[in-house]
């Protein structure tokens, strides 16, 4: 599973860099924050890859946002769309909290999804944060980039 893992995660951030030269809102700032703005790289890197996982493992969340989310409209979903992947995502990571899904970028230690959950998530999407909105709007526009571009890559 850490192959496919692995490739499902290098193809959101390819993809992520593609939608962002065509001009999508969302690949933008998540590009932009990958490349660093106001220091959130490792936010950006580590979500991305964690959304690649959740996405290759659940293909029902998968198939949720690819019909109710469009890449043209910024974070974008119907009303039903979020509370239904939140559910399954804390699902997830209950179950798949050891599955590595990403490296750290200065020393190349392996991550986990309880990990990268803990360290950016608040604890409404099965992380720790307490305080702030945590990574929540770099994991949607992870999710859903990721939805559409693992769709067309299968």
């Amino acid at each position: 599973m850490a192959g496919v893992v692995q490739r499902a995660s290098s193809l959101v951030r390819s993809g992520t860099l593609l939608l962002d030269d065509a001009g999508v809102h969302d690949a933008t700032l998540l590009a932009r924050r990958a490349a660093g703005l106001q220091n959130l790289q490792a936010h950006a890197h580590h979500l991305s890859a964690l959304a690649a996982a959740f996405l290759v493992k659940d293909r029902a969340s998968h198939r949720i946002l690819l019909g109710r989310t469009h890449l043209a409209k910024p974070l974008s979903a119907d009303k039903k769309a979020w509370p239904l992947v939140q559910g399954r995502f804390k699902a997830f990571l209950a179950t798949s909290a050891t599955l590595l899904v990403s490296k750290t970028l200065k020393s190349g230690a392996p991550l986990t999804a309880d990990d990268v959950a803990s360290t950016y998530l608040p604890v409404s999407w099965g992380g720790t944060q307490t305080r702030g909105g945590g990574g929540i709007s770099t994991l949607k526009r992870a999710l859903k980039i990721g939805a559409h571009v693992l769709e067309r890559f299968k």
